[in-house]
């Protein structure tokens, strides 16, 4: 049984755009199939007829709950760029499942310290999948 069924959608595939039935197991795409051969068994169903089903998007440079320069602020601290949730959640909204933000180096940190950091500010706040860019500048420890 699956978890979801979209049915009656125009697929969108690297080999080609069809009318298709999605079968999602957890978070995965488990089949495609013709309209109607997959059955009617699912914990939730979406009919997508007329619309076009495609794969998320991956945003690979986004700056989420990032902290803004006071130069850039007029001087006022604590000024950040939008939150995880509501970054992740607009991103969602558009189809863009996968937002890749950045790590900046700090004085003294490892790259591997500042993604561990990164990663809680994301925890159990973010609507989309993520990952990090490192950002190699200044003083890097071996």
């Amino acid at each position: 049984m699956f978890d979801l069924l979209v049915k009656n959608g125009t697929v969108v595939t690297p080999q080609r755009v069809a009318e298709m039935d999605i079968g999602i197991v957890g978070e995965r795409i488990a089949v495609l199939g013709e309209p109607g051969t997959l059955g009617k068994e699912a914990k939730r169903v979406l009919d997508a007829k007329g619309r076009v089903v495609v794969p998320g998007g991956i945003e690979p440079h986004c700056h989420v709950a990032t902290p803004i320069p006071t130069i850039w602020t007029g001087g006022r601290e604590g000024v950040s760029t939008q939150s995880v949730e509501a970054g992740t959640r607009a991103a969602v909204f558009g189809g863009t499942t996968t937002v890749v933000d950045f790590t900046v180096p700090e004085v003294g940190k490892l790259p591997v310290q500042m993604v561990e950091e990164r990663m809680q500010v994301f925890a159990g706040q973010s609507y989309a999948d993520y990952a990090f860019h490192c950002v190699l500048a200044g003083d890097i420890p071996q």
